[in-house]
Formats: structure tokens, C-alpha cells, sequence
């Protein structure tokens, strides 16, 4: 046996090695090549973009195109020497012009309000005239909608004599109004008319909250495909005997709106106005876009904030909101002491003029709150420039823009473009192009859920493509930041409020689904509708409570109810003085005293002292009243009602030992309603 394997050992064949080859170094690259280290001993060629292999002889085809001898084939939707150039295969109407915007001004038509109303139409008066000089034209159309008790009146002209004539008009008013009104169905209304320029702002001024707060899905549906932003002036008249809660339903909905938008809602008093509205339009209209902007549920920034200019900006300002703030920013160069014009300030609404000459480059700021801190504040980058940035989704690189935000568990690739960018790009295989969306934490901060690098498409309207987005929290508003490179290699950076579309709305033309109506699948020819509407197209109002139709806008409502449709309980004595802020507020703990519960009880004693001191550092008037109820399977007694929460402290302590001492029974079970 051992032979024989010696045997088949021996006769093994032996595996030859491959034949060497030796590299001939080159002496000379092909197609653009460049010959690098020519005087060393290893010479190699750094070829362009097209071309590879030792001496730059091989074509790339970009794009999964298959080299032929002449060139590339490319695959649809790809065109050039090398495939090289992306075309969109859907026809996107272009919306990009905002050399010229649209002055919409929605007022509520109250006695309060038309006392400043000439005030107003001279502060849009000295805005046209501001631009008049430079023979710029700012506005090229106007839309007036006014609105009360639940009546709205609409107009659009094509010169502003006309439409500040009507303006006037509306200062002399003896309509009496009630508290609340139709805001959100008058800023819908601003749809109904077709010339609207891009990005044109709306302006809402109003003294009364909306009572038709389940209409904002018409409008956040309706500006989907309009993108416009919209700034609210809401007066508080004091001696109107309404109440202003700003955590009503309606309320809510107009920030919301506001928000959701890149837009703010400011509360000047009735004299400020005029200038606080001058100064918004003046840097909201012209060529300007947020660049960044943020709300805070609690304002307090932590760290500096930073947004970047690049070498088209010629005016930098921050419009803000919140409690007594104040603000400081960093140039480019260090400098720290630039000079902030405080153009508009009031306890609750700031805007900032960043003087001086403009530096392209990275800014740093910081907003502070004076005896604020806990509120909530908000604030929006403005600057004026060329670049205006459109978004939308796609669903292939060589699909333009099919719908204008993402949509709920969609998977979609995020689309931009830069109007004035557009033939400006010298390598567009070597354009810094990124995006970044967030959102909001649990604790309010910003959470980034998104990153992506771009691709440059010179064959499409929205002309960089970003990887897939899909978003999971529907109506969520998120805020999306877009970088690119300028023609000097300065950081364009915008922001957009962008929001999760439960689903994709179609763009209707007026008089069809209205009123948040959308389209029945079933039967396309009628709508399905939301609560308090019916008809073939939702244009029909329903009540509540035996309420009657009124010119089928809204309802006149029985004693003891209100709202748009009568679907609120109403108080036929309102209470005056209430507060509805943060603070003042009462906290009530109910324990079990039964033997059972002596150890956890025992463990929250243990920790009430921190859990207080936790209350007062978020504000020391956030918890006013305090109060301790004990029960057990016999009874339940108040031990404590106090505002001193030291006396709060021992009385939870107090019902610790009462668990600890409690005698046990059989069976604990009692009811909390005894």
C-alpha cells in the first residue's frame, strides 16, 4: 500500500505558474489624458471623465450604456457621447419665475381692524414705489379677500390702483362681528383664482380665531402645487370681550397653516399694525427665501444655529416670534459685533436687518428669550437672492417632478432645482449638491431623518435628483435644507417646509371637490366629504344641533351652542380673566393607601423633592396649586390643597406611611369613583 501511493506521489502533475508580462509604462496619454510622474521611474496617465485604462484609450459609458465602436448605447432617458445627459420623459409645466410675485391680502372686514386699514394700503403703496425707482416691477397682480361673520368676498386685478382703492374701502365698516370667524375657508378661497405668481406670500390679517378649523386640509391641499407661504398678523382687541385661546382648535389650525408653510404668526398690538406688516411683505416678496427657519416648543436653542450665504445674496434678516427675544450673529470673518437693525421689535415679534455688505459664507446666530425660555418661540432665515428652490418627488432618475411633497410610506426620490442655477453648473459630475430633512423629537428638538448627495440632470426641469425618502407619520411637517455649489464654489442653502401626504391629492380646478372634498373612486363624477359638508361636490353645508344654513357658508346656531356648524357647546355667561398659558396650572396625585402599594409608594416619596425640583426649573409658575387625595377599600380623603410645595412634598411622604402602616385585607379591590 505504501508503494503504491508512493507511486501515484511521484506521478502528480505539476501546475505551471501564468507567463509574466511586463507593463510597458506610457509615454504619452490618449483623449485628454494627463502623463503624471513622466521623469520617474512609473509613469501613469490621470485620465478625464470619460475615459480609463493605461493611456485614457477606453470610453466610459455612464448610465449602464454598452460601448460601441463609435461610441455609447445609451438606455432610455439617456442621451450624449457617453450617455452622459439625463432627460426627463415627463413634460413639467414651468413654475419657477419669481422675478414677479402676486400681492394676496386676506383681512377679516371688522371695525377693530379698519381703523389701520389706510395705514396698510400706504405701507403697500411706498412698497410698489420702493421698487419703482429701480423701474423693478414687484407685483404683478393682485388678490383681495375679505371676510366677515362667515362671509367671504374675493377680487383679483392686474394693477394696484384698483385693488388699493377697494382696500380703502374697507376702513369704514359698521359690521358688528362675533369672536371667532371663517379664516381658514377665506384663505381657500385665495385658489379659487388661477394667476398666481410662484411663491407669492399670503398675508392674513384677522382679530378673530377661526371657527372652521376642520377645513385646513383644503388648504394644505390646495398649496401643494402652489408652495405659498403664509404670515398671519393676528390682533388681540381688548375690549372686544373675546377670549383668545391659543389652544383652540382654531387657533392651532392657523399656526399650523402658518408653520407648515414657512411662514409665521405675528401678534402685534393694533397700532403696531402697519409697520410690523411693512416690514414682513418688504422681505418675504422680492426674490426672497428662507434659508432656514425653525419653531421650537420650548425656546431655547442650546447650541448656535448656522445657515450659509452664498455670492448672490445682497440682504440677510431674521423675522422671529417669541417672548422678549434677542439675537447675535457671527460673520464669515469672526466678526461678532455685526450691526443688527432691530427694523420691527414688540414683546412677542422681531425682525432683524443684517446690515452692511453681505459676505458669502457660513453665519452663526444665536436667539435668546428673556423670562421666556418655556414658551415657544419660532424664527425664519430670509435672504434676497437669484436662487429660488421648487421641490418635489420622483420615482426615477429620468422621471421629472410626478407630485410636489412625499407621500405616506411611498417610496419617492427627492427633487430640486434652483431657478438662476440652471447653465450656470462648469462640471456638473463634480457639483456639491446635498439634502438633509429633520424632524421633531419628543423633546422638540430637531431630529435629522435623511441624507443624500445629488445628482445633477440637465435634461429635467427640477435638475437634482436625491436618493429615495419615505416618510411614516402622516401630515407630519418636516423641514428639508438643499445645499448646492454656486458658480464660486460658495454653499447655496435653502429650506422648505415640507409635509408626509397621506395620499396624493389631484390638482382640481374650481368648482369641483371642495371644502376638503376628494374624489370618489367609485364614481368619479362625485366627492366623498369630510364631516359638516354633502352635496355631488361637498358644496353643501350640514349643521348640528338644529342649526340653520345660512347662504350655505355657515350655521345659525340654537342658544348654548356654536361654531361654523353649531358643533360646539357654548357657555351663555363666558368667563373673563382665564388663563390659557403654560403656567398656572394644577397638579393632583390620588394614591391607593392599601398595604400593597407601600413599596412603590414608598419609592415615589423617596423621589418627590427631585420631581418638584424638575417642575419649578421648566417655570417656577408651572405648577400653582397642588393636591394629594388618599383611598383605600373603605374611603378616600383629600390630605392636601396647598400652592406651597414644600407642604405638597410631606404630604405624599405622609401617604407613604400610610401604606406602610395600612393593615392588610383579603381583597384591596376599590373603585376610584367612591
Amino acid at each position: 500500500m505504501n508503494i503504491m501511493l508512493d507511486i501515484l506521489h511521484v506521478n502528480q502533475p505539476t501546475t505551471q505558474g501564468p507567463p509574466t508580462t511586463t507593463v510597458v509604462p506610457p509615454s504619452a496619454c490618449l483623449n485628454g489624458g494627463t502623463l503624471v510622474n513622466n521623469t520617474g521611474s512609473a509613469p501613469f496617465c490621470y485620465c478625464g471623465t470619460f475615459f480609463t485604462g493605461p493611456t485614457c484609450a477606453e470610453r466610459i459609458c455612464m448610465h449602464n450604456g454598452n460601448p460601441t465602436p463609435n461610441g455609447c448605447d445609451c438606455s432610455p432617458g439617456y442621451t450624449g457621447p457617453f450617455c452622459e445627459h439625463i432627460s426627463c420623459s415627463t413634460d413639467i409645466v414651468n413654475r419657477f419665475n419669481t422675478d414677479e410675485k402676486t400681492l394676496i391680502i386676506v383681512i377679516r372686514q371688522s371695525p377693530f381692524i379698519a381703523t389701520q386699514v389706510n395705514l396698510i394700503a400706504k405701507a403697500i403703496q411706498d412698497h410698489i414705489n420702493y421698487y419703482d425707482v429701480s423701474d423693478v416691477t414687484v407685483y404683478s397682480w393682485f388678490i383681495l379677500v375679505s371676510f366677515s361673520n362667515d362671509n367671504i368676498r374675493y377680487e383679483e386685478y392686474s394693477d394696484s390702483t384698483a385693488f388699493l382703492t377697494d382696500l380703502v374701502k374697507l376702513n369704514t365698516t359698521n359690521v358688528q362681528t362675533g369672536c371667532n370667524d371663517t379664516v381658514i375657508d377665506a384663505i381657500a378661497s385665495v385658489f379659487e383664482v388661477e394667476i398666481i405668481n410662484a411663491k407669492s406670500p399670503i398675508f392674513v390679517i384677522t382679530d378673530a380665531p377661526p371657527d372652521d378649523s376642520a377645513d385646513y386640509l383644503t388648504v394644505v391641499n390646495r398649496n401643494t402645487f402652489r408652495k405659498l407661504p403664509i404670515f398671519v398678523f393676528y390682533i388681540n382687541n381688548p375690549n372686544g370681550g373675546c377670549n383668545t385661546d391659543q389652544m383652540s382648535a382654531g387657533y392651532r389650525a392657523m399656526q399650523y397653516l402658518a408653520h407648515s408653510t414657512g411662514g409665521l404668526v405675528m401678534t402685534p398690538s393694533l397700532n403696531n399694525l402697519p409697520n410690523a406688516f411693512k416690514y414682513t411683505m418688504r422681505f418675504v416678496t422680492y426674490h426672497s427665501n428662507m434659508v432656514l427657519g425653525y419653531d421650537y416648543f420650548q425656546c431655547s436653542m442650546g447650541n448656535h444655529g448656522s445657515f450659509f450665504v452664498d455670492t448672490s445674496v445682497k440682504r440677510i434678516a431674521i423675522l422671529a416670534t417669541g417672548t422678549n427675544l434677542s439675537i447675535t450673529v457671527t460673520d464669515p470673518n469672526g466678526n461678532s459685533s455685526l450691526v443688527i437693525d432691530a427694523i420691527y421689535v414688540d414683546p412677542q415679534n422681531f425682525i432683524w436687518d443684517i446690515t452692511g455688505d453681505v459676505i458669502a459664507g457660513e453665519y452663526l446666530f444665536f436667539i435668546t428669550s428673556s423670562n421666556g425660555a418655556t414658551q415657544p418661540c419660532n424664527y425664519r432665515v430670509y435672504v434676497e437672492s437669484n436662487y429660488d428652490l421648487f421641490y418635489g418627488v420622483s420615482n426615477s432618475l429620468t422621471t421629472d417632478a410626478y407630485f410636489s411633497e412625499p407621500i405616506y410610506q411611498q417610496s419617492s426620490n427627492m427633487v430640486v432645482t434652483f431657478n438662476g442655477l440652471r447653465g450656470q453648473i462648469r462640471d456638473q459630475f463634480r457639483l456639491y449638491a446635498e439634502m438633509q430633512i429633520s424632524r421633531y423629537n419628543r423633546s422638540g428638538a430637531l431630529e435629522p431623518v435623511y441624507f443624500s448627495s445629488g445628482v445633477y440632470r440637465d435634461g429635467c426641469n427640477y435638475h437634482l435628483s436625491f436618493g429615495a425618502f419615505v416618510c411614516n407619520v402622516p401630515n407630519e411637517h418636516l423641514y428639508m435644507t438643499v445645499f448646492a455649489d454656486d458658480p464660486f464654489g460658495f454653499p447655496i442653502q435653502r429650506t422648505a417646509v415640507i409635509y408626509c401626504a397621506y395620499e396624493q391629492p389631484t390638482e382640481a380646478p374650481p368648482n369641483t371637490c371642495i371644502n376638503g372634498g376628494v374624489i370618489n373612486p367609485q364614481n368619479t363624477t362625485t366627492c366623498l366629504c369630510p364631516a359638516h359638508w354633502t352635496g355631488q361636490y361637498c358644496q353643501s353645508i350640514v349643521c348640528e344641533n338644529n342649526g340653520t344654513a345660512i347662504a350655505n357658508t355657515y350655521c345659525q346656531c340654537p342658544e348654548y351652542t356654536a361654531g361654523r356648524f353649531c358643533e360646539e357647546t357654548s357657555c351663555g355667561s363666558p368667563a373673563t380673566g382665564v388663563n390659557f398659558q403654560f403656567t398656572h396650572r394644577s397638579l393632583a396625585l390620588v394614591f391607593n393607601v392599601h398595604n400593597t402599594m407601600a413599596a412603590p409608594l414608598l419609592d415615589i416619596a423617596t423621589n418627590i423633592q427631585d420631581f418638584v425640583r424638575d417642575l419649578f426649573i421648566m417655570h417656577n409658575l408651572f405648577i400653582t396649586k397642588f393636591i394629594v387625595v388618599t383611598y383605600n377599600e373603605t374611603m378616600a380623603t383629600t390630605i392636601k390643597v396647598s400652592d406651597d410645595p414644600r407642604s405638597f412634598v410631606a404630604a405624599v411622604q405622609y401617604a407613604a406611611e400610610q401604606a406602610q402602616s395600612a393593615v392588610p385585607v383579603p381583597d384591596p379591590n376599590v373603585s376610584l369613583t367612591k
